[in-house]
């Protein structure tokens, strides 16, 4: 027997329907008709919403996979800006004697400072003020220890000069690293999302498919004239009222 839509087989069974059983399966076929649409609207979009959070897991793991390729870089950068300060401590030894004069602060402070700050918000580093400054008094320290190993001026405001860029780099290693940790957690988020949906869909797939099959078992009494099929078809509705009740339930 070919069907049509299920709107269309309510309402042709509702306008053939003569005698009272007729009428109350055609009615009861209207209800299940309008239940079935409203299950369809729901499934469709728990379908939408499983595809969209899949496809949002994808770009966040295309973001975190960014974020730790430019945390590799910005380690090697560390790297090779502390081998430079070692080379440049081996360029030329510390006299043996002679007076030691012990500067206050690292040459040109404030503008390390300025560059650094700038340098460090543009990398996203969480309170750039303070990373700076952190940064600053270790080179201060540092500074004042070369000159007082009686390393040359010069030499020692080149060695420092790389260890604060080792340190720029470390820092900005750390905000990409945070980074790619913050957007694993967003893609698993996503991806725990998509399979609560599937997980959802299942079950509205279900609750369609069984207030469909009472439709046609409505149909099925009508033409047949027995009650049985009536009843089995409001079990049947019943049934996927509760498979689409338990999808919303589910976890």
């Amino acid at each position: 027997m070919a069907h049509g839509s299920p709107h269309e087989e309510a309402e042709h069974a509702a306008h053939h329907a003569q005698d009272p059983f007729d009428k109350r399966v055609a009615m009861s076929m209207v209800v299940i008709a309008a239940i079935l649409a409203m299950v369809k609207v729901v499934g469709h979009r728990t379908h939408n919403d499983t595809l969209a959070y899949r496809i949002e897991s994808g770009v966040h793991h295309t973001q975190e996979s960014d974020e730790w390729n430019f945390f590799q870089a910005k380690k090697m950068r560390e790297v090779l800006a502390l081998q430079e300060a070692k080379l440049l401590l081996r360029a030329s030894p510390p006299a043996k004697d002679g007076p030691v004069d012990l500067p206050s602060p690292v040459p040109n402070r404030n503008k390390r400072s300025e560059e650094l700050i700038k340098d460090l918000t543009e990398a996203k580093v969480e309170a750039p003020e303070a990373a700076a400054e952190k940064i600053l008094v270790a080179a201060d320290k540092r500074y004042q220890k070369l000159v007082g190993d009686r390393y040359p001026l010069a030499q020692a405001e080149q060695v420092v000069d790389s260890e604060i860029t080792a340190a720029r780099y470390r820092a900005e290693g750390g905000a990409r690293m945070a980074s790619a940790k913050s957007k694993q957690a967003e893609a698993k988020l996503s991806l725990d999302k998509s399979e609560h949906k599937h997980h959802q869909a299942f079950f509205f797939d279900l609750g369609e498919l069984e207030v469909e099959l009472a439709l046609v078992l409505s149909s099925v009494a009508i033409l047949t004239k027995r009650p049985n099929y009536w009843y089995g078809g409001l079990l049947m509705g019943a049934a996927g009222l509760v498979s689409v009740a338990v999808g919303f339930l589910t976890h």
